[in-house]
């Protein structure tokens, strides 16, 4: 690769050299050798290679001062094209950058290589998305994108399938429920790592004991293996869940020894039917497992492109496959809802209302959301529409949220009216973490809102690891969670297993027991946390899916991705 790239430096040089001459003249050896900086032996050789590349031709005539002919198939813009290309192959994006001297224009060869191409034999897809992935080793506190990726990296005992709705075999191919307190599983043999190591008992019972320090798991008093490929699960209380606890993102199996792998949080492995090739901060690169234990995947390598630097404009967080620039812009917000009105894009393009939403948290640890007369005072001035009033850019992609599903509905009846606003506080802050535009967005809006009524606004951006932490000092916390399916286990399994929900609620989480056993309304209690104004619901989110012709089986999921391995190119 670096042999070539120093023969298209050496391309440039000419073509820069000849720009006082037509780029097909007679010239000499000798003076292509000068432009070069070479011998003329050397310049000849370096004239073969550019010709056997097809960049040039080169018609010799005998004689030490006779001309020739050159003729230059590329433009110096063409060949420094093709070299940024070669850098975007190697996963080299800001050294494409350096080269091309313009983020625009890598920006666009970028979407000119987005979707699926046949390459070289295999199968390649490359995606764009808006920001780039945190660390990716299982466990509770992940985003929306992050539970997508380590369930293409990794399996667990059991996994969740949202077509069918039911819970089937993974690294466990059968169980049974000896009792309420005692569950086995039979597990498949031969299972591999993705770095050759097979997959033992040890590792699976290594994996779920990790989170033992979750209430959700610290009904399980032990997991032991009484015979090979059989694992037992016992517990201390009824758990009607506990088969959607282990098809969560905490319960993937890693391997034992995972912390002496390097680079684990960036580079993990896994068994799942994908493993990560390279891991940037520009872009992850995934290929196919070929000793994955489930069907293998149709598509080979998988590119996803994060670009939040690129754009001028902040880039809008769908999942982007297609790169037509009739479909798409750099500038989302302000022309993506113009092709939803042509029946021949709008077939491009999936999207799905999230099961989640957009919220104000109040936070009782301050002394300024100590009335409850005050944070029902926010809650109606705060309202969804007059927050999506200031942002008008923004209603092809929120929808007006009631509670936290889209098919509950509890502000109607939760919050009063009319409430006149208490005098005594006069300072907020509103803190949100970094990595997704609207947020900033939102908080400028309620910042307007609020400065009407003489409440000036400080606005803070933490790293999501404080914010979800709660670690932090702040009035309200402004964020967004996504729940996947089951809902009757994720919702509150998520809410109770994040830290900032319960510090900022005083902890509202007794009814655990209660809701392992099933004999507890999710909803009702939901509805409880939008009555006590502890939770403000503003916005469910459109997540959007920009297809490409021909690409068959990329139908988005709740998380706003779709199954790599089942993605195949008609």
């Amino acid at each position: 690769m670096m042999k070539l790239l120093r023969l298209q430096n050496q391309y440039l040089r000419l073509w820069r050299g000849l720009t006082l001459y037509e780029h097909q003249c007679l010239i000499t050896l000798s003076e292509i050798a000068d432009i070069l900086c070479c011998t003329p032996r050397h310049a000849r050789s370096l004239l073969l290679a550019m010709q056997k590349q097809n960049w040039l031709k080169w018609e010799a005539v005998a004689g030490r001062s006779k001309k020739s002919t050159l003729h230059l198939f590329l433009s110096g813009t063409e060949i420094k094209e093709q070299q940024a290309q070669k850098l975007l192959d190697e996963n080299k994006l800001e050294h494409a950058i350096n080269l091309l001297g313009d983020k625009a224009h890598v920006q666009q060869l970028i979407f000119s290589q987005l979707g699926y191409r046949f390459r070289k034999g295999k199968a390649m897809l490359n995606i764009l998305y808006y920001r780039k992935f945190r660390d990716l080793v299982p466990k509770a506190s992940h985003r929306r994108s992050e539970k997508h990726i380590l369930k293409q990296i990794f399996s667990g005992l059991v996994q969740f399938d949202e077509l069918t709705q039911q819970i089937t075999g993974d690294i466990a191919h059968s169980w049974q429920k000896i009792s309420d307190y005692h569950w086995q599983f039979y597990l498949r043999s031969g299972v591999f790592f993705h770095h050759g190591r097979l997959l033992n008992a040890e590792d699976i019972i290594y994996s779920l004991k990790r989170f033992f320090v979750l209430e959700t798991y610290q009904h399980i008093v032990d997991i032991n293996s009484p015979a090979p490929l059989v694992i037992d699960i016992l517990l201390n209380e009824v758990d009607t869940n506990l088969l959607a606890l282990l098809s969560s993102v905490p319960a993937l199996i890693i391997p034992l020894d995972w912390e002496m792998l390097p680079d684990f949080a960036h580079h993990p492995i896994g068994t799942g039917p994908f493993k990560v090739e390279s891991h940037t901060s520009n872009h992850l690169k995934i290929i196919a497992f070929d000793q994955y234990f489930g069907y293998r995947s149709l598509i080979d390598e998988i590119t996803i492109w994060v670009l939040p630097k690129l754009a001028n404009d902040s880039i809008y967080a769908g999942v982007y496959i297609s790169a037509d620039m009739d479909v798409l812009s750099l500038n989302p917000i302000a022309t993506m809802p113009i092709p939803l009105r042509h029946t021949a894009v709008e077939e491009l393009i999936e999207r799905r209302l999230e099961d989640g939403c957009y919220f104000l948290l109040f936070d009782n640890r301050s002394s300024a959301m100590q009335s409850i007369t005050f944070k029902s005072w926010l809650c109606q001035v705060l309202s969804s529409e007059n927050i999506l009033s200031k942002c008008a850019h923004y209603d092809h992609y929120w929808a007006i949220a009631n509670s936290l599903l889209p098919q509950w509905n509890h502000k109607t009846y939760c919050y009063g009216s009319d409430i006149q606003q208490p005098n005594e506080i006069k300072k907020l802050t509103i803190t949100y973490y970094a990595d997704q535009p609207e947020y900033a967005v939102i908080a400028e809006a309620i910042e307007s809102i609020l400065s009407e009524f003489d409440i000036s606004v400080t606005i803070k951006c933490v790293d999501y690891d404080i914010w979800q932490s709660g670690q932090d000092v702040t009035d309200i916390w402004l964020g967004s969670l996504s729940f996947n399916h089951p809902l009757s286990f994720s919702v509150f399994a998520t809410l109770n297993e994040l830290p900032l929900f319960k510090l900022a609620t005083h902890s509202r989480f007794s009814c655990l027991t209660d809701w392992k056993a099933e004999v507890f309304s999710l909803e009702k209690w939901c509805e409880k946390l939008l009555a006590e104004c502890d939770l403000h619901p503003l916005f469910h989110h459109w997540l959007y899916l920009y297809n490409q012709p021909g690409l068959q089986n990329t139908e988005i999921n709740t998380l706003g991705w779709f199954d790599f391995k089942k993605a195949w190119y008609r």
